[in-house]
């Protein structure tokens, strides 16, 4: 039974780290070790924390030595992991019953997988599942898997990069277990990234690594006010950015002409929510930059004149 490291960010999550925490504790899959990162909590959670460490040697609490945020609390979680396999949890979300098992268990009947991903669901404030089968539940990404939804089985994803950026990403924060070799070969995750660093991280992984997905639920993602991803601009921003990261990395040149037409359709988004807020001067300046990327949309242009004359 191979060694899991679950790497779990915190800060000033005591509302739900204990849920988090017991949804590890109760793994069927007890060769594992659960590191919290605090990024300088100053709440009860890191007391928390501390209460499970005397009680399971499994346990343990460091403090984030790297930038501030989330990246570096993985990134020194990364640094003081010492399993096999390397997967992710947030303190205020939940792995799921036989969560590491079952992406475990496929490893053996696949040759050459490092990354086996599954499924998530969405839960709210009190933990009360909204909606099951995220990825399984959308058709276009079950069709361009080759997933029948009567009967779905795993799926190898050849070319992870560019079905990400032709369909769907279909890896979320806690959905895969990554080989220890894959991560110490891609390094850290960005620190310079308000927004989907974490999107940004699989990118890379994925650029050399097949994606087994499996379509079992294996986490669950709270939904709640204090989301980061809640601000729908800041979001749409983050998505720009993400694509120039993207863009500026050599081993992503073969994709450019995609990414550049992704990052149009975020920057004309992005500009058609701050026509709604009144924002033009803003509005005129993204709806510009996507023209120049996809000069020959007239959507793009349409949304530019109306950021022209100031209609939200």
């Amino acid at each position: 039974m191979d060694l899991i490291t679950v790497i779990m960010p915190n800060f000033n999550g005591q509302k739900h780290i204990r849920e988090a925490i017991e949804s590890v504790l109760h793994q069927d899959h007890s060769k594992f070790e659960l590191i919290v990162v605090d990024d300088g909590s100053t709440d009860e959670s890191m007391e928390i924390v501390k209460e499970y460490i005397r009680q399971d040697t499994r346990v343990s609490l460091f403090l984030n030595q790297r930038s501030k945020g989330v990246s570096g609390a993985r990134n020194t979680g990364i640094e003081k992991a010492s399993g096999e396999w390397i997967c992710f949890l947030d303190s205020d979300d939940i792995m799921v019953d036989g969560s590491l098992s079952v992406r475990l268990s496929q490893v053996a009947m696949y040759e050459g997988i490092n990354i086996v991903s599954g499924d998530l669901q969405y839960c709210d404030d009190k933990s009360r599942i909204t909606s099951g089968g995220f990825y399984i539940s959308k058709e276009n990404i079950t069709s361009a898997m080759g997933i029948d939804i009567n009967h779905p089985a795993p799926v190898i994803i050849e070319n992870g990069v560019e079905f990400f950026l032709s369909c769907a990403s279909i890896i979320f924060t806690g959905t895969p277990v990554i080989r220890r070799s894959v991560v110490e070969r891609t390094g850290f995750f960005c620190e310079n990234m308000a927004y989907f660093e974490d999107l940004h991280y699989w990118f890379r992984i994925i650029l050399k690594e097949k994606i087994l997905f499996i379509p079992d639920i294996v986490y669950s993602y709270r939904q709640h006010q204090n989301n980061v991803s809640s601000d729908r601009e800041a979001v749409l921003s983050g998505h720009v950015n993400l694509f120039r990261y993207l863009a500026d990395l050599p081993e992503f040149s073969c994709y450019q002409r995609i990414i550049r037409k992704k990052m149009a359709i975020q920057l004309s988004t992005l500009a058609y929510f701050q026509r709604q807020n009144k924002k033009f001067d803003l509005a005129r300046q993204n709806a510009l930059k996507a023209i120049i990327l996809s000069p020959y949309q007239v959507p793009f242009w349409k949304n530019y004149f109306a950021a022209i004359l100031n209609r939200g």
